[in-house]
């Protein structure tokens, strides 16, 4: 019994652990969050996009993603949530470090907030500049 129960326990964090591949270490988990940070490690930037851009104007995709899509076309080897902020009202930032092939790191802010009682994608930003992403945090 307590054999199987390992294994059960086992099998779910490796579970949970694949669906979050970089969940904010002690924070909490947020679905929208967790699949556009999953789409964008995998180098699935039209995913990324679909995700991101329901909400957000001027998100031409070529236009966005084209250093990523020559930079990066498979993705990144891994990703680390630096900076989680979960406000009283619901806006939620996250603050996401990626490792591009050259070993450089890109940095990716989300914000989101409930919208029409939905959280929802409002703003992102993405740079090998990590000042230039630290600016968007409100």
């Amino acid at each position: 019994m307590i054999r199987t129960l390992a294994l059960v326990t086992m099998l779910a964090a490796e579970s949970a652990s694949a669906q979050t591949p970089c969940p904010a270490e002690g924070g909490q988990t947020f679905a929208l969050f967790e699949t556009a940070k999953l789409d964008f490690l995998k180098g699935d930037y039209k995913s990324f996009h679909a995700h991101i851009a329901t909400l957000i104007s001027g998100t031409d995709y070529e236009k966005l993603f084209n250093p990523l899509i020559l930079g990066a076309p498979d993705g990144f080897s891994g990703c680390t949530t630096v900076l989680q902020r979960v406000e009283t009202g619901g806006m939620v930032q996250e603050l996401v470090l990626y490792e591009l092939p050259n070993g450089v790191p890109l940095g990716l802010y989300l914000l989101a907030a409930p919208v029409r009682g939905e959280l929802s994608f409002l703003s992102f930003q993405f740079s090998t500049s990590i000042g230039d992403v630290l600016d968007e945090l409100r």
